[in-house]
């Protein structure tokens, strides 16, 4: 960097900075500082992007043109624009051709000279190339090896976008887009906005040209291309032609279509873009990208290669929600900066189980959303590593450890909490109020804060919200609370009766800055009495204990649940008294008797959760809560319910238990697994799924000849399971347990049998060879950059940590937690997260726990947000630890 441009950037900094001179090695880090984006913002409006790009099979760089556009205010120290991408081949400011030389190069900016921009109107023209691979580059190359065809597809969210063209690439500088793209002619191509012609040239190559769209921030910004089918019209599905036998076209649309019409309706603004397509990306990472106009999934997440079952079709259908409620929250409405991430994708999650419960009641939305969106927040939000659903960022390169279960799981919900204090009218008038306020625009929780105060005075009937307050603790705060019942009994009478909250654990953090330890709660109390009556009672604890008069004074409770209701967000422990009674009462239950406070589904399922949470502080021995599980497995017919519990009990009986007690309850298990897979008057579609999720997991525990043979026949499809289409993916995942054990004919013979493209289950199965020739190569191919797709390594990072296979792999969990910051640097939002709890938590051992914890020593210098991440996912293998030494005989 030149010392004048140094010396006029300081000066700009310092007098659009209240005064404030700001280091501009600081301001021009690498990725997008916060700092420059806001002086940035202060300078720069009316953004425009004009962009061209040549695509062709098998291209490792693509090519392109942008013109960019944009009004200036005191552009004394020159401008910098954001871009990492291979090749700048030419720039013209203002019509003046840019010689290399005179474009200063910091990091990923270029710095356009002073001297040639304008105050007011500028007009940069630039001619590129970017890099193309299967993954970690911002334009996805994807080989389909069965039929030989290539698809392209962008994916540049939080802040790839300037890897892929120069850009302005901050949320807050809202920008029009015009596309063309110039692709052979037999391709289809699909972008933000509809298509305004083909032009087809006599060399087979076409030019697509799109629509200006409206203001967008740089990372909706999408096209995707390749020989596509599109099925259908308004929406459009784009997907690979061999996949169209499996797509169920009609259904999707029509999902489409009604949460268009009800997100409409509830938010009171119409859908904000000319159109909505579907695109089905083969190997994308995420299940989703909400893209305005144009949402990118997931093959496999949308198209089933076999009868889907209650599972996969719930997720079909919140996911589809999600990124469609996106349209309005994140797209219409967007947050300034990546510290309010939340903003959309918490609302997005509430927003979709809200979709769920008015367009599918059948599906008992907010059960799902206790058993699915719940645990995973309140698992993070119990260890050192959480912290706020607001966060601190300092810097676009980190905003990909802003996302996670606090924001999509948290965030939705303490949401649905705010709603049941305001009442859906006021809430929903107050979110109408923001998106109408804030169209095509920037807005933060403090706009969105301010809509729903003002909604309270508004609405009849609706009680005052302190929102100040409950943003200071729900939004503001890390942590959770850790809520108790305290009952003094004496002769069997009850003389005083305490609820008390405290923080669960204290979050790490480096600037010492305490926060209130009391939540505003309000949740419901049941309790059974000693007649066996049942009562209900609503506490409000806004401090840090009350006294429950309503339980004093009479006869003990034969058992007391906190939070029946699930309206409030914490962790809602059973007391001694308590645990016992539940897991007593859950052991008796009969569901065929549907009588008795358990036999609402909901209620049954808030009970076995206490009971889980008293596990995990080691409260409940994990033998007990196998038992209890069980129980239930062998009753439950809600197929939903009867897979997360299925979960539970089967982590449980692998990593909690001692040897003893896990070989005895691992043939229960097994027995009852096979059991139900041999059930052939079960073939209904609620057995079928409870039939898929058995298969899954006896693939994992299988270790009797009996469970082999089984595996072993379904994997060769020399058996049928009644009631249940065994696809692909189950197919390679029998051949894959097989594998382990040391069987490598039934894999090798699944593979030489495929007619479609089955890369990613082959490449999943080989990571579970049981020789260390096959985990050095595997964990060899997790280091390339470029190759294979990220999806296929996070899905194969289960089969690497086989079950049993814990010595073998443990070498590798401290390579993995050396290799955490290139992963981070390389790899897309939701990687490193999936890779440190893969290496960590498929051990249960004190040996693991002290190589991370050495790791932690001895890598001081980690950046804060990855010593978070591996805090929280330590958190899980440090319960292991104490619950196994307190419990375990062996």
């Amino acid at each position: 960097m030149s010392v004048l441009f140094l010396a006029s950037l300081l000066v700009m900094t310092s007098q659009d900075s209240a005064n404030s001179t700001v280091d501009a090695g600081t301001l021009l880090a690498q990725g997008i500082s916060r700092t420059l984006a806001s002086t940035r913002r202060a300078q720069i409006d009316a953004v425009s992007y004009r962009l061209r790009f040549e695509l062709d099979d098998a291209m490792r760089e693509v090519r392109g043109d942008a013109t960019i556009e944009f009004t200036c205010t005191r552009p004394r120290g020159g401008i910098a624009l954001d871009w990492d991408g291979e090749a700048l081949d030419g720039i013209v400011v203002n019509d003046t051709a840019i010689d290399a030389s005179q474009c200063t190069v910091e990091a990923n900016h270029v710095m356009l000279p002073a001297e040639h921009v304008r105050d007011g109107k500028n007009i940069v023209r630039a001619s590129f190339r970017s890099a193309v691979g299967a993954t970690g580059t911002p334009l996805t190359h994807y080989h389909d090896t069965a039929s030989g065809e290539h698809y392209y597809y962008t994916l540049v969210v939080p802040a790839d976008c300037h890897r892929l063209f120069p850009c302005f690439d901050q949320p807050d500088l809202k920008a029009t887009f015009e596309l063309e793209l110039e692709i052979p002619a037999q391709w289809q191509a699909v972008g933000n906005m509809p298509a305004t012609g083909d032009v087809v040239e006599q060399d087979g190559r076409k030019h697509v040209r799109f629509a200006k769209t409206p203001p967008l921030p740089t990372y909706l910004f999408a096209f995707a291309a390749g020989p596509f089918e599109v099925v259908g019209n308004e929406p459009r599905v784009f997907v690979r032609k061999e996949k169209t036998d499996h797509l169920d076209a009609d259904a999707i649309r029509s999902m489409h279509r009604s949460s268009v019409a009800w997100y409409e309706q509830r938010f009171d603004a119409p859908y904000p873009f000319p159109k909505l397509d579907i695109v089905l990306c083969p190997g994308f990472p995420y299940g989703g990208m909400e893209h305005a106009g144009a949402i990118f999934y997931r093959e496999t997440s949308l198209v089933f290669d076999h009868e889907p079952s209650g599972d996969e079709l719930l997720r079909r259908s919140t996911l589809i929600y999600h990124e469609v409620a996106h349209q309005w929250f994140g797209n219409l409405v967007t947050m300034p900066w990546f510290d309010e991430v939340w903003l959309k994708e918490g609302f997005a999650t509430w927003a979709s189980f809200a979709a769920l419960e008015a367009l599918e009641p059948t599906r008992n939305a907010w059960l799902r959303f206790l058993q699915g969106v719940k645990p995973s927040a309140l698992a993070v939000d119990v260890t050192a590593g959480t912290v706020p659903v607001s966060q601190e960022l300092d810097n676009l390169a980190n905003a990909k450890s802003a996302y996670g279960p606090i924001v999509y799981n948290k965030a939705p919900a303490v949401l649905r909490e705010l709603e049941s204090r305001m009442g859906s009218a006021a809430f929903f008038a107050g979110v109408a109020r923001f998106l109408h306020d804030h169209a095509f625009g920037n807005a933060s929780w403090e706009e969105l804060r301010s809509a729903l105060q003002s909604a309270t005075r508004n609405q009849a009937n609706t009680a005052h919200v302190d929102l100040d307050g409950w943003s200071r603790s729900w939004i503001e705060t890390a942590g959770i609370p850790q809520v108790r019942l305290e009952l003094q009994i004496e002769e069997g009478v009850v003389r005083e009766a305490r609820v008390m909250q405290r923080r669960s654990t204290r979050p790490w953090s480096t600037n010492g800055v305490e926060r209130p330890s009391c939540w505003p709660l309000r949740f419901q109390l049941l309790a059974q009495g000693a007649s066996g009556a049942i009562e209900r009672r609503l506490v409000t604890l806004d401090r840090d204990q009350v006294r429950v008069p309503e339980l004093e004074s009479r006869a003990a409770p034969a058992w007391v649940l906190l939070n029946s209701d699930d309206a409030a967000y914490g962790q809602f422990l059973p007391d001694e008294r308590s645990r016992a009674a539940l897991a007593n009462e859950l052991l008796k239950f009969d569901v065929a008797a549907g009588t008795g406070a358990f036999s609402d589904s909901l209620l049954r399922a808030i009970a076995f959760r206490a009971l889980e949470d008293a596990l995990l502080e080691a409260e409940l021995d994990p033998a007990t809560f196998v038992d209890v599980g069980v129980k239930l497995l062998r009753q439950e017919r809600d197929a939903i319910t009867f897979g997360r519990i299925l979960g539970s009990v089967a982590h449980g009986t692998l990593r909690l238990l001692g040897n003893a007690a896990k070989q005895n309850r691992c043939i229960e298990l097994e027995t009852l697994l096979v059991t139900i897979l041999a059930d052939d008057d079960a073939t209904d579609a609620d057995s079928a799924t409870k039939k898929r999720m058995a298969l899954r997991t006896l693939t994992r525990i299988a270790t009797s000849t009996k469970s082999l043979e089984l595996v072993r026949n379904v994997c060769d499809g020399t058996i049928e399971l009644a009631g249940l289409d065994v696809g692909m993916e189950d197919r390679f995942r029998c051949a894959a347990c097989l594998f382990a054990h040391g069987e490598r004919e039934p894999l090798q013979r699944l593979e030489e049998a495929a007619k479609s493209d089955v890369g990613k289950y082959a490449y999943m199965a080989h990571a579970a060879d049981a020789t260390p020739e096959a985990k050095a190569r595997v964990f060899s191919s997790y280091m390339q950059e470029t190759d294979p797709p990220e999806q296929w390594i996070t899905g194969s990072l289960s089969f690497f940590h086989w079950p049993g296979q814990e010595q073998l792999t443990l070498p590798y969990l401290e390579r993995a937690l050396d290799a955490v910051l290139w992963v981070k640097e390389k790899r897309r939002i939701f990687f490193m997260p999936s890779w440190l709890d893969a290496f960590v938590n498929a051990h249960s051992s004190r040996a693991a726990l002290e190589t991370v914890e050495k790791f932690l020593e001895r890598r001081k210098d980690l950046p804060i947000d990855v010593r978070r991440k591996l805090l929280t996912v330590l958190d899980e293998l440090e319960r292991t630890v104490r619950i196994r030494e307190k419990f375990a005989k062996d």
